[in-house]
């Protein structure tokens, strides 16, 4: 396969912006967690992100059966320290 200069630059760039970003992302997600941990406990920090996840993306939360059956005998739901359940990032409209 032969590969003009042209398309060869433009993979570099695709490449190193998709490197740049995700960079960037790593950044943002260890101020995250440590902004969370100093204001928050770490469990509180999980239900944060957690919750925060499920709000992006409705339903992408699953709560684990243990976690449904205290949601409804105890007198304060979730009171679980951290979510056990699963988190799915698929599109759950798709499906």
């Amino acid at each position: 396969m032969k590969v003009s200069q042209k398309m060869l630059k433009r993979l570099i760039k695709e490449v190193y912006e998709d490197s740049e970003r995700e960079y960037e992302i790593l950044q943002a997600s260890e101020n995250l967690a440590s902004t969370l941990s100093s204001e928050w406990s770490k469990e509180e920090a999980y239900k944060i992100i957690v919750y925060a996840a499920d709000i992006l993306n409705p339903g992408s939360y699953s709560p684990s059966e243990e976690e449904k059956e205290e949601f409804m005998t105890e007198p304060f739901p979730g009171s679980r320290k951290i979510p056990v359940g699963s988190l799915s990032w698929r599109d759950r409209e798709s499906n």
